[in-house]
């Protein structure tokens, strides 16, 4: 069943103790080097970690073992978390000068994870409420599309059109514009 709290431990084991958290871990590191600008914040960004691991730890002990109250003690500390991650994130972009593909990637990833956690909050809410009701597929199919095609995807290409260049000395090679089609297609 989709709703039992281990397989639901399992996934978000994967999708926030994996991905997640090295999406965080490497962004604030490269971010600066992709925009050129310092980090809006590097005390933030290291709360926001503390935040993240006990939150996600508790989280996933709750869902694995049915305790409501840990499962929102934990998702608490991992919403702040995220909170302060895009905040972070989004005080650095808007200092950025140059607002390029790369910088519209980063955007549009700040957004579709702040929309994506937004619906985790409202499906856990949910889950103890039946607040959703027969919409929760769909929100639950919203919340998957938004963390994954329009946070992770984005994040990632975002920063690769930068750092694959760098590291491989062909940046004269990259294609803005194949860059604004490709994040078209994925938004899209």
């Amino acid at each position: 069943n989709f709703a039992d709290g281990r397989l639901v431990a399992l996934v978000h084991a994967n999708t926030l103790g994996v991905i997640a958290a090295t999406i965080f871990g490497a962004s604030y590191q490269l971010l600066p080097v992709v925009l050129q600008e310092p980090l809006a914040s590097v005390r933030l960004g290291r709360l926001s970690w503390w935040l993240y691991g006990p939150g996600l730890l508790a989280m996933l002990a709750g869902l694995a073992r049915g305790w409501p109250v840990l499962v929102a003690a934990g998702g608490s500390l991992l919403l702040g978390a995220v909170a302060l991650y895009v905040t972070v994130v989004a005080r650095t972009l808007a200092s950025a000068r140059h607002r390029d593909a790369v910088f519209w990637h980063l955007v549009g990833a700040v957004v579709g994870l702040a929309a994506g956690a937004t619906l985790g909050a409202i499906l856990a809410v949910s889950k103890a409420t039946g607040l959703l009701g027969e919409r929760t597929f769909a929100v639950l199919g919203a919340h998957a599309v938004l963390m994954l095609g329009a946070w992770v995807t984005p994040m990632l290409t975002g920063v690769a059109y930068r750092l694959v260049g760098m590291f491989t000395l062909s940046e004269d090679a990259f294609r803005p514009a194949w860059a604004w089609v490709e994040l078209a297609l994925t938004v899209g």
